[in-house]
C-alpha cells in the first residue's frame, strides 16, 4: 500500500496482520498499488514500473512492515487452511498449494528483501506480538510525515491461534531458522 502525499510505502507479509493494517492505512490515505511481479518482494520494482513511484521518489521514501513470531505465522496459516477447506471445498490442489508456498513456506525475510539481498531500505519494522505499541510508535511517525488523521485501532485482531492444535513439522525450525533469528533481532530493536 502507498501513500503518496506522505511518501510512505507498507509491505504486506501474509498472516502479519496485513489485511488488518491495510484496513487501517485505507482509512488515512494509503491505496493499494497492483503486483505485477509474483511476491512483495518485487512491490517496489511493480510500482516503480507502474510509474507510481519514481527514483526522485524513492530517494524519501519511508518504508515499513510488520513481521510476526515465525511460529505463530505458521499456526495462523494452518488454521487459514484449515477454515478454507472447509468453506471453499471447491479450491483445486494447484490454489491450495499456491497459497501454501506463499502463506506458510516464503520467509518473511523474504518479502523483504530488495536490491542485493539487503534490508536497508527499511524504514520501520513492527512486531504483530507488540501491536498496539508498534502502530502507536508508526502512527506518531506517519503525523510527523503530514499525516492529518488518526488511526482507528477500534479494531478487532484476527484469530488467536492459542487454542489451536498445529503440529509443527521436524523440519520447522531449520527451515524457518533466518526468520527466527530476524524477528528476535527486530523484537531486540525495538525494545530498545
Amino acid at each position: 500500500m502507498f501513500n503518496k502525499s506522505l511518501n510512505a510505502l507498507y509491505i504486506h507479509i501474509p498472516k502479519a496482520y496485513g489485511s488488518t493494517i491495510c484496513d487501517v492505512l485505507s482509512k488515512v490515505g494509503f491505496e493499494i498499488i497492483p503486483m505485477t511481479l509474483k511476491r512483495n518482494k518485487g512491490i517496489v520494482r511493480s510500482a516503480i514500473k507502474q510509474d507510481i513511484l519514481s527514483q526522485q521518489v524513492l530517494e524519501t521514501l519511508f518504508v515499513f512492515t510488520f513481521i510476526r513470531n515465525p511460529k505463530e505465522r505458521y499456526k495462523s496459516a494452518e488454521r487459514h487452511i484449515i477454515e478454507k477447506k472447509n468453506w471453499k471445498p471447491d479450491w483445486s490442489d494447484s490454489k491450495l498449494s499456491l497459497y501454501i508456498q506463499t502463506h506458510k513456506l516464503i520467509l518473511q525475510i523474504e518479502h523483504l528483501e530488495y536490491k542485493n539481498h539487503t534490508l536497508d531500505h527499511l524504514d520501520f519494522i513492527g512486531v504483530c506480538e507488540h501491536f498496539e505499541r508498534d502502530m502507536h510508535k508508526l502512527e506518531c511517525i506517519l503525523r510527523n510525515r503530514g499525516m492529518k488523521s488518526f488511526f482507528d485501532l477500534n479494531i478487532h485482531l484476527m484469530k488467536s491461534n492459542k487454542n489451536i492444535k498445529v503440529d509443527i513439522p521436524i523440519w520447522f525450525y531449520s527451515f524457518f531458522k533466518r526468520d527466527f533469528e530476524f524477528y528476535e533481532k527486530v523484537c531486540i530493536d525495538n525494545n530498545k
